[in-house]
């Protein structure tokens, strides 16, 4: 049987060719996000080796064409469908991967590899990408569009059965009427590479704002500053293999002594505080993976935390932990993580209509050791959980 094996993974080896092997406990971990649009196996690869990834590897030109649902992006190879997988998957959770991923992961490592390669094909001026609906009250026609967008039409390879404008940078295209006369509203399309600092760009954000942006929230964060000091923490090896960043006493050890030396507690208690201010899900389980302690290390850290009344000792569900701050609990059912209102503030997750938090996790505006830095700020001037 092991000459069979071997021809097999040769065979395979020819087919997919050689990748990086990744960690069962990484793996096991992508495959507990539960994600939609990719295979565990594929969302590492593309980490590890991004540049032979479809959609990845090589600039996408992209047209409008028109299809029985109304006016869509398309490609020669559909590869933009594979790009479009890609980014709904891989940027939501790059703070995963660099919060979550132990340093010297490879999939960890492979985070700013993948991002100046995402960055390269968003530069590429042959891509086009949906930038969603208008936002209410916008209009609901091209006609309606005129006078933001201009009243040049779209000019593509087909030639589209619908209304149309293109500024250079936005395309507008009318929705298909369907069998009973519905008209949907207008789809809104931009060309990254063209997205930036200008009117043009300035008019498509106001358009699009709220709930119908699309790619748009992407793009912007990719080029953003928290995503650019996440690549920088990442590739300054700052940590020691195997370290997490979610742990403060090895990735912001100097606020961990403030903490401390406020507290007048030990760094244990301290560094357990910071998580409990900062991080969403410090579970005990997440807290004892991150920090490399047992349940006696992690019970006494928290005992001290409950004697000092910085934390409240309960049973919640879904928690996954027994200490939290002080003040209003807000609920949530699966996939969504409940938590302390002072802390979905913090990092700034939004209820829903219902009061629940029922939205993912908000891409991150700081490194862990600003958010550390960040949390405990407000504590020292009164502005902590109560």
């Amino acid at each position: 049987m092991r000459g069979v094996a071997e021809r097999i993974a040769e065979a395979w080896r020819a087919l997919r060719g050689r990748r990086v092997v990744v960690p069962a406990r990484t793996l096991n971990a992508v495959v507990g996000l539960q994600l939609l649009r990719l295979s565990a196996a594929d969302f590492c690869a593309a980490f590890t080796n991004p540049a032979a990834e479809p959609g990845l590897s090589t600039p996408l030109d992209t047209w409008i064409k028109n299809s029985e649902y109304g006016p869509l992006v398309t490609d020669a190879q559909w590869d933009i469908v594979r790009f479009e997988d890609r980014l709904h998957t891989v940027v939501p959770h790059l703070g995963w991967v660099y919060a979550e991923l132990p340093a010297g992961d490879p999939v960890r490592e492979g985070l700013p590899g993948l991002v100046r390669l995402l960055l390269e094909r968003l530069d590429h001026p042959g891509l086009l990408l949906r930038a969603g609906n208008p936002a209410a009250g916008s209009g609901r026609t091209v006609a309606d569009l005129h006078d933001r967008f201009g009243f040049r039409p779209y000019a593509g390879p087909e030639r589209l059965d619908v209304a149309s404008i293109d500024d250079g940078l936005t395309v507008v295209t009318d929705g298909a009427v369907d069998r009973k006369g519905h008209q949907p509203p207008p789809k809104l399309y931009f060309r990254p590479a063209f997205y930036g600092d200008d009117e043009r760009s300035r008019t498509l954000a106001a358009a699009t704002s709220g709930f119908h942006r699309q790619d748009l929230p992407l793009v912007e964060w990719l080029r953003g500053p928290a995503c650019a000091r996440i690549v920088e923490r990442i590739e300054s090896a700052g940590l020691p293999a195997g370290a997490y960043e979610s742990n403060p006493a090895a990735s912001a050890p100097e606020v961990v002594a403030r903490v401390a030396g406020t507290l007048g507690v030990e760094e244990d208690a301290a560094a357990l505080y910071l998580q409990l201010l900062a991080l969403p899900a410090p579970t005990d389980r997440n807290v004892r993976t991150w920090n490399g302690w047992q349940a006696p290390r992690h019970q006494k850290a928290a005992g001290v935390l409950v004697e000092r009344g910085l934390v409240a000792e309960d049973k919640r569900p879904r928690a996954g932990r027994k200490v939290f701050l002080p003040g209003e609990w807000i609920h949530a059912k699966k996939p969504y993580q409940p938590m302390e209102a002072w802390k979905a503030e913090l990092i700034g997750l939004r209820r829903s209509y219902n009061r629940r938090l029922e939205n993912p996790l908000p891409l991150p505006t700081r490194t862990l050791p600003e958010l550390f830095a960040h949390a405990w700020a407000l504590v020292e001037k009164g502005q902590g959980p109560a």
